[in-house]
């Protein structure tokens, strides 16, 4: 093994990924079944064997690579995970490789210094005072904020409410739950709160939600009327929590308003600021979080929109000592806790970790890579496309926004029920040319877009509803439709099918110009008794064949002329028919789709078809699918031209 040669191979398999996913060569997701992933990247055999160096490692990371979903790409708008900035990576790599945590000062002084760094200039950014350097002279009463790094929001927003249960009850660590407490959440609030109350054994029923406007902001009037409801209950609020933004469609709470309720009848201010916080970072966004300096406790994820890997969440509190005594540590840990010399700060006791990562050195290379104005300009920028994608989408025909976007997050639907809306959303999945979500809003489920990626422009948006419009069209059309093999029973109708079709089309050779060929076609089932051949129907609702195409999974025995039966790793689809009683209605295309999904569950690296001057519809429908032409692949069939096609898998 030598570390400084693999090292280069993984720079250089990273740098690939990287110019692939910009240059859009590659599909933004391959969502592969999990055996295939497993078997083809030989995971038990590197498990059972080892040697997963110099070559053997460059083959691996070149399969690896090909089933990751690509963050980077124009085409992601998925899930509110990062694309990262390269300058975290390096910190990933310090930290894979030094493994200094950051639980403890003695365990890691920089990591250590880093976060309580960030921290401070995450309190700053809030409008809290800063934690002073470690003295003799800093006690539990004197007024300063504080903070910790964790592990993501969830981890985050439970860590918050054991601070609030720790200051409505100090001694519930020895006493435990009382059966009274209780927690108002907005209505459109993340479910990490939900499943924190469980955890922490306040339960489902403790959580009360606070009804929100059309827009799925929370009310203020409507918050007296809650709290009274717990009061009357007899039960006991812990936490009034509100979001900046949410989840599903990004949008602001009044956080001042709600500042004010809290102060004046002294309940504990948790802020989910997940996603949104990083807003504090912008001149002209950080409007969104006035009244933030209000909240006892607020959540602000860095692997979100500061441009940092997975994960690096922040917990920040306007006074330190509910930070400091609101987690009961085991003092027992006698190898933990004990009289030491201390020049640092230990991290251990404001965590629910106990062995907890050097996190913020990844966000720490991001901001001294790009500074506060350049990640500023990158949450400024992702949120004016949104604003932009949502004047465009409104302009369009046939589609619908809920809101008018406040963050990087845009939520739209196309017209149609909302089964379509999943149904477009699975097939522009299936087919890896763009990542996006959905999400239930209201009573009516939405598309979402999650602008994470610095690639991804207006452009891409006009490109996505395009794709969007013509799926509506083809899976309206194809209600009913399936495609599977076909049976023995099916394959005389298929060739009968195929003669009809070909044979009328202007340009192309008659049954008495090419007699062999026209016999292949008549006998088409007989192609499945070629190894990995498979011959596809399209059936409708009453058995009727609308059409048929034959799949070769080796290009071995695909038969036609030329060189493409030569082509090393790859598959192709031949002879695709449609009755013309079917046509219009996206039968070639759910075929050539079908064909496409099955090379990518292949090990297979390309695809390769052919077509003629005589079927241009079929021409253009393959180069909207992605397939490029590829003159290498060129053959004449008799006096026919025949022109090759490749996409890569």
């Amino acid at each position: 093994m030598s570390f400084n040669r693999d090292l280069t191979i993984v720079a250089n398999a990273l740098s690939g990924f990287y110019s692939e996913s910009l240059g859009r060569k590659k599909p933004v997701i391959n969502q592969a079944p999990l055996g295939e992933v497993v078997s083809g990247l030989d995971l038990e055999k590197h498990i059972r064997e080892g040697g997963l160096t110099g070559n053997v490692l460059e083959g691996f990371l070149r399969e690896f690579f090909t089933y990751s979903t690509r963050l980077h790409h124009p085409h992601y708008m998925g899930h509110q995970v990062a694309a990262p900035h390269y300058s975290a990576a390096l910190g990933s790599l310090i930290n894979g490789f030094a493994n200094n945590v950051s639980s403890i000062y003695e365990m890691s002084p920089v990591s250590v210094s880093i976060e309580f760094v960030l921290v401070n200039w995450m309190l700053e950014k809030v409008g809290w005072k800063k934690v002073p350097l470690p003295s003799a002279h800093i006690g539990p009463d004197q007024d300063f904020g504080g903070g910790v790094l964790l592990d993501g929001g969830s981890l985050a927003n439970l860590t918050a409410l054991l601070l609030a249960r720790s200051h409505a009850l100090p001694d519930v660590w020895e006493a435990g739950n009382p059966g009274n407490l209780a927690l108002m959440v907005p209505s459109e609030s993340h479910y990490s709160l939900a499943k924190a109350a469980g955890i922490i054994g306040m339960g489902a029923r403790a959580v009360y939600r606070i009804p929100t406007d059309e827009r799925g902001a929370i009310i203020p009037d409507k918050i007296p009327g809650v709290h009274q409801r717990i009061l009357d209950e007899g039960k006991l609020p812990i936490a009034l929590v509100a979001n900046a933004c949410s989840t599903a469609v990004g949008i602001y709470d009044p956080l001042d308003e709600i500042g004010d309720y809290s102060q004046a009848y002294r309940l504990w201010y948790h802020i989910d600021g997940a996603h949104g916080a990083g807003a504090l970072l912008s001149e002209k966004h950080k409007v969104r979080m006035k009244g933030v300096e209000k909240a006892d406790s607020l959540i602000w994820d860095a692997h979100k929109l500061l441009q940092t890997p997975s994960l690096c969440a922040a917990l920040l509190v306007r006074n330190h000592s509910h930070l400091d005594l609101g987690i009961k540590t085991n003092q027992e840990a006698s190898y933990l806790f004990h009289e030491k010399e201390q020049p640092g700060v230990d991290f251990i006791h404001r965590t629910i970790e106990t062995t907890k990562p050097a996190m913020g050195n990844t966000l720490f290379f991001v901001l001294a890579a790009l500074g506060e104005t350049g990640v500023a300009g990158f949450i400024d920028a992702q949120c004016q496309l949104a604003l932009d994608a949502y004047a465009y989408i409104q302009s369009q025909e046939g589609f619908e926004c809920p809101v008018r976007p406040e963050s990087n997050i845009l939520c739209f639907r196309v017209e149609g029920n909302d089964r379509l809306q999943l149904r477009i959303r699975n097939r522009l999945t299936a087919e890896g040319n763009f990542y996006i979500t959905t999400t239930s809003f209201g009573d009516k489920r939405y598309l979402r877009l999650v602008f994470m990626s610095p690639a991804t422009t207006l452009e891409t948006v006009k490109e996505l509803l395009t794709a969007i419009s013509d799926l509506r069209e083809t899976l309206i059309q194809q209600q009913g439709v399936t495609i599977r093999n076909a049976t023995p029973r099916e394959y005389q109708a298929i060739g009968q099918l195929m003669v009809q079709v070909y044979s009328g089309l202007e340009g192309f050779p008659k049954p008495d110009e090419q007699p062999e060929y026209y016999r292949l076609l008549a006998d088409v089932g007989n192609l499945t008794q070629r190894p990995e051949t498979e011959l596809l129907a399209a059936i409708a609702p009453d058995g009727s064949v609308g059409g048929a195409v034959v799949y070769f999974g080796d290009m071995h025995y695909y038969g036609a002329g030329g060189t493409a039966t030569f082509e090393k790793n790859a598959c192709g689809f031949r002879l695709l028919a449609v009755d013309p009683a079917f046509r219009g209605k996206g039968i070639g295309k759910q075929l050539s789709l079908e064909c496409i999904e099955k090379a990518r569950k292949s090990q297979r690296t390309q695809l390769i078809i052919h077509t003629t001057e005589a079927m241009q519809t079929a021409w253009k429908m393959y180069e909207k699918l992605g397939f490029k032409r590829s003159a290498d692949l060129d053959f004449k069939q008799g006096g026919l031209q025949v022109f090759g096609f490749r996409m890569p898998v």
